[in-house]
């Protein structure tokens, strides 16, 4: 087989070797799980330590016979301090990294379900990897995913669209995989088909509050209007995607 052949995914052989092809083929398919509940419990866990460190400390000083000690590192003669302190040091260093993993671990987005029971059905049709490691994909609370999508209806659009294709039989990547119930569509262009989508609802959005200002007369029902677009606007920015707030007050203005 030449190296630039693309491998379908049924080439590879039965197990985690087929499951991991499929699950690299686009990254919405990317699911793990966070163990939210373990890492909180461990962060707590390493907190008390520290503090049971802390109070150690606190009383080794509190004991200490030659006050000259205290103000004076380069003189401190205290063995036991400076254990302690070793040992803070120590697990300070874990407890921090733990919780710099952790929080870029939860900054990770929620896979969405469709993808979720995608995984779970080409499983049970494709029987991969035993039953009791799959399930992994039950803790739907606590999966998270490589995806990411800063805009909402986009990714809803993109969702759509790609099940409107899957019926239609276009635009799949036939070389990904030979399940005909496996559709594998270039990214670039469910996107690009989104936006084409989206564009003429915004635009409705933005017009037709003017075009039906044209048609008052009456300055106050103008008024109520525009001022009904407005907050429709910038309910739906604030649904549909991810602004910031200085950035709902611009469009909101605009």
């Amino acid at each position: 087989m030449d190296s630039n052949d693309q491998v379908a995914v049924e080439d590879y052989r039965q197990g985690y070797h087929r499951f991991s092809a499929l699950v690299a083929l686009d990254d919405a398919f990317t699911a793990f799980r966070r163990f939210h509940r373990l890492r909180v419990r461990l962060l707590l866990l390493r907190q008390d330590k520290i503090t049971l460190l802390e109070k150690r400390l606190d009383a080794i000083d509190g004991k200490e016979p030659c006050p000259s000690f205290l103000g004076c590192r380069r003189m401190d003669g205290n063995t036991e301090r400076e254990a302690v302190i070793s040992e803070i040091e120590n697990a300070l260093a874990g407890y921090d990294a733990l919780i710099q993993r952790s929080n870029q671990v939860l900054g990770f987005e929620s896979p969405e379900s469709q993808h979720d029971l995608s995984l779970q059905n080409w499983l049970e049709g494709n029987a991969c990897i035993a039953r009791e490691e799959s399930r992994f994909l039950e803790h739907s609370d606590d999966l998270f995913t490589f995806s990411r999508s800063n805009d909402r209806v986009v990714s809803w659009l993109e969702r759509t669209v790609s099940k409107l294709l899957a019926f239609l039989g276009m635009w799949s990547r036939p070389n990904s995989s030979r399940d005909p119930h496996v559709h594998i569509f270039p990214k670039l262009r469910t996107y690009r088909l989104a936006r084409t989508l989206l564009a003429p609802f915004v635009t409705c959005l933005l017009l037709v509050p003017v075009a039906v200002c044209n048609l008052l007369e009456s300055p106050t029902a103008r008024l109520v209007v525009m001022t009904t677009a407005t907050s429709v606007f910038a309910m739906a920015l604030s649904l549909l995607t991810k602004p910031r707030t200085v950035e709902l007050a611009v469009a909101g203005a605009t």
